[in-house]
């Protein structure tokens, strides 16, 4: 039975056995959020949503606030994040508990949001072991 330290052990190392970081990724929960034209989506986060993977198929405004509307008025955005279309972010998710999510253009199409692990740092002792 693994451990929770062995199930973050980085999968592959290089040829001197130090872990390739960022290379692979841990996939958990997974959201798709269909957009419809002209309006926006507001999504609740589960807990534990931290490092996430952002994929959308048209340009989106991530409202961390819940504070935007569509159509997106000029001005500042203090906490939200612009992923543009056909784009994948990876970036931590504030703890907000709810987002919304804002069709920059007239278009309807989906989002996904992709809750990640990152695996365990460099330099664990079974990493680092003689062969």
């Amino acid at each position: 039975m693994a451990t929770a330290v062995e199930k973050q052990l980085y999968p592959f190392s290089t040829e001197d056995a130090q872990a390739i970081p960022l290379d692979i990724i841990l996939p958990k929960e997974l959201l798709f959020i269909q957009l419809a034209a002209e309006a926006a989506a507001s999504v609740t986060i589960p807990t534990g949503f931290n490092l996430v993977a952002v994929y959308s198929s048209v340009d989106v405004l991530l409202d961390f606030a819940n504070a935007a509307a569509y159509p997106l008025a000029a001005g500042t955005f203090s906490e939200g994040v612009f992923v543009p279309g056909s784009v994948m972010m990876t970036f931590m998710l504030p703890d907000v508990g709810a987002i919304k999510i804002v069709p920059v253009a007239n278009r309807a199409g989906w989002c996904t949001i992709q809750n990640i692990q990152k695996w365990a740092g460099l330099g664990l002792r079974r990493q680092l072991g003689s062969r």
